[in-house]
């Protein structure tokens, strides 16, 4: 029976003696153990009671008389594990005597004193995958809505409550210089057994990998910086403020806010590529004019981890948009097929089904049911719904005249895609007559852009029927915003002469309601002949409201039900850009590597005339709900808008979808300064150990 956390903070007093001892040297112990007489433990040594094995060895005295420099310096002989006294040279260690056999699953104490012990046992952390210990846990993604949490009070604060010490001592007696001792074991291990053999240390180990040297490299970086010079002015070109209001191309463009995403995330792959092979680059420094900037401040990038969590984060980051990538590309090469295949289909439905019936005839019977036929049985006024609904009629048609065979489809068979023969059919006969290819033409070219968005990716076409949705929907959109302008005209002034009764009115300049006796002498409110034109005034259009009121309910609705569809658009481009595929992939196939933390369990209680406590010492991986907790962020966006929704719809206030574009570069961890990137990768591929 393993005892409670209570019993064994009860028992144990503050003399505890730690020792970190690696799971996978004991089955090798206890096979061995007939064969081999005894083990000398190597590792290291922190103060009098805290001991960290790496390596058994049987033979020493090389170890002794050729002390290793650089790498190994710091590894001493703690001690040894299953060797008779008969038999022990007389090598000074540490004073650590272990055994280990059968009977019992964990080391002992061989020489039993009024000391306590506390064995942490752990797996050594395989490097070569990027796994490792870490008490802060991994930050894939970033909303800037949190920052990583610092420090590693809340495990040793765990961890005390396990063992039951009390440690007065300014040093904590769990942090990151022992973590950092575990965490090298594999690569320790490596770097002895090469020295032991060869005599030689490659300090090359510490690192995940270099740089290749090759003839191959250096074109190639050339190459890279050429794209990344190209990437860079683009992206300048797509934020670039035109004219007084300042607008952008990325934000009046779906498929422009598409590409920007797409070249940041081009832009920023070659300094991914460099931070995992070498995770030291974002630690140094680079010159540029006359400078020294960290590269970390230069590229401003939204959050970081720390430690060995930056290696791990570029890799999963930069392999995730890769995988993204190529399934958007692939998609996008499938759809293009399919809809090669049924183009004459979609064409019609587009033209005739989409923007001739929907947003044209039904709009059009839809106008004239509220103007004329009292909808609902709801008597409007008549004058009033005919003059607006005349006007809103005749921009329909205009617009149908005007535009409506520019934004149809023009199926093959038919080899015509604009027609203005209404609006100027001399230009128009004339132009067919010199070109008779300009109808073709005119349909290869939207083909060939539509082919260049599919291969281009899934998300771009999704983007393009975002665009197309907008423009062909444009009319909706100004009726909407007359109608609500209309609206929330007459709901201010209804306000407005409210306060008529109330003996106020409204002061413009102190954006206030004063009462009338502050502007009057007298004391009187109103002369008689003012109130009662206030409230004819009034009268009129309250009378005069439910029938403006059903025309902007009427393309409300209509307007709510477009930006759902453009909603539905963005969502299906979260998902296509920034879901965690391969985070997904690597948790089923090594959940190691996506640190979460570390955790503490109770093995198992030793009582033989001192308390031996054994510890087991494990990585928490992420959790999915902490995998998916950034990405469900990206969907809310909207929530400003959905709970805007009513009060805007009362007050008459206009509505619209908020694109927070810049949260999506925040969620990739992209640098905010994005043309530094060539500088840092310029710098790099030019020092000379790459």
């Amino acid at each position: 029976m393993i005892p409670t956390t209570a019993t064994i903070s009860s028992s144990i007093s503050s003399s505890t003696i730690q020792i970190y001892f690696p799971n996978d040297l004991i089955k090798p112990i206890i096979r061995n153990n007939k064969k081999a007489n005894g083990w000398y433990l190597l590792g290291f040594k922190r103060g009098e009671s805290i001991f960290v094995v790496v390596q058994i060895v049987e033979d020493v005295q090389k170890f002794t008389t050729e002390k290793p420099q650089e790498v190994l310096k710091d590894l001493q002989l703690l001690g040894v594990i299953n060797k008779e006294s008969s038999n022990e040279e007389k090598i000074p260690t540490a004073g650590l005597e272990l055994t280990l056999t059968k009977s019992f699953p964990y080391p002992k104490i061989k020489r039993i004193n009024n000391k306590e012990y506390t064995f942490i046992l752990f797996h050594p952390p395989n490097y070569k995958n990027l796994e490792y210990l870490s008490f802060n846990p991994i930050y894939l993604q970033s909303t800037e809505m949190e920052q990583a949490k610092a420090g590693n009070s809340e495990i040793v604060q765990k961890y005390n409550q396990l063992d039951g010490s009390q440690f007065h001592s300014k040093k904590e007696p769990f942090d990151n210089e022992i973590l950092d001792k575990i965490n090298q074991c594999s690569q320790i291990r490596i770097v002895y057994k090469r020295w032991y053999l060869t005599g030689n240390q490659d300090s090359s180990i510490w690192s995940v990998s270099k740089i290749p040297r090759s003839m191959l490299f250096k074109p190639l970086a050339i190459i890279i910086a050429i794209i990344q010079t190209l990437t860079i002015w683009i992206i300048w070109i797509l934020n670039f403020e035109f004219g007084k209001k300042k607008f952008k191309l990325t934000n009046i463009s779906a498929v422009m806010r598409q590409l920007d995403l797409r070249l940041k995330q081009i832009n920023y792959f070659p300094i991914q590529f460099l931070c995992y092979y070498d995770r030291s680059i974002l630690y140094n420094e680079f010159e540029r004019e006359d400078t020294i900037n960290e590269i970390s401040s230069a590229l401003n990038l939204p959050i970081f981890n720390s430690n060995l969590n930056i290696n791990n984060s570029n890799y999963i980051n930069f392999h995730n948009s890769l995988w993204l990538i190529i399934n958007d590309v692939l998609l996008g090469i499938s759809v293009h097929k399919l809809i090669n295949s049924h183009y004459e289909i979609i064409a019609t439905f587009v033209n005739e089904t989409l923007i001739r019936k929907l947003l044209f005839d039904d709009l059009f019977g839809l106008i004239s049911w509220v103007s004329y036929r009292h909808p609902a049985g709801f008597k409007l006024n008549t004058e009033l719904g005919s003059f607006v609904g005349d006007l809103f009629l005749w921009a329909l048609q205009f617009w149908r005249l005007l535009l409506v065979d520019v934004l149809t489809i023009c199926p093959e068979s038919k080899q015509s895609s604009i027609s203005f023969k209404v609006i100027i059919p001399m230009v128009i006969n004339t132009f067919h007559t010199v070109f008779p290819v300009a109808e073709y033409v005119s349909t290869s070219i939207f083909k060939y852009y539509l082919t260049i968005l599919c291969y281009m990716g899934f998300s771009f076409l999704v983007s393009f029927m975002i665009d197309y949705m907008q423009i062909i929907s444009f009319h909706i959109y100004c009726f909407y915003f007359t109608s609500a302008k209309i609206y929330h005209r007459q709901v201010q002034i209804l306000k407005s002469l409210f306060q008529l009764f109330c003996g106020k009115k409204y002061n413009i300049l102190r954006n206030r309601i004063d009462n009338l006796d502050n502007y009057s002498d007298s004391g009187v409110s109103f002369e008689v002949d003012q109130l009662l034109l206030g409230i004819l005034i009034f009268v009129i259009l309250v009378a005069l409201l439910p029938t403006i009121f059903a025309f902007y309910l009427m393309f409300f609705l209509t307007r709510i039900l477009c930006l759902c569809l453009i909603y539905v658009g963005e969502n299906v481009l979260v998902v296509i850009n920034f879901f965690p595929l391969f985070v997904m992939l690597l948790k089923l196939k090594n959940s190691n590597r996506l640190q979460g933390g570390l955790s503490f369990n109770v093995l198992d209680v030793l009582q033989e005339k001192t308390v031996t406590t054994y510890l087991q010492l494990k990585n928490k991986s992420l959790t999915y709900s902490e995998i998916f907790k950034n990405f469900g962020k990206l969907f809310r966006n909207s929530r400003a808008f959905t709970l805007s929704l009513i009060p805007n719809f009362i007050n008459g206030e206009p509505i619209s979808l908020e694109q927070k574009h810049e949260l999506k570069f925040s969620y990739l961890m992209l640098p905010r300064n994005y043309d530094q990137t060539i500088f840092v990768w310029t710098h790099f591929t030019k020092r000379k150990d790459v």
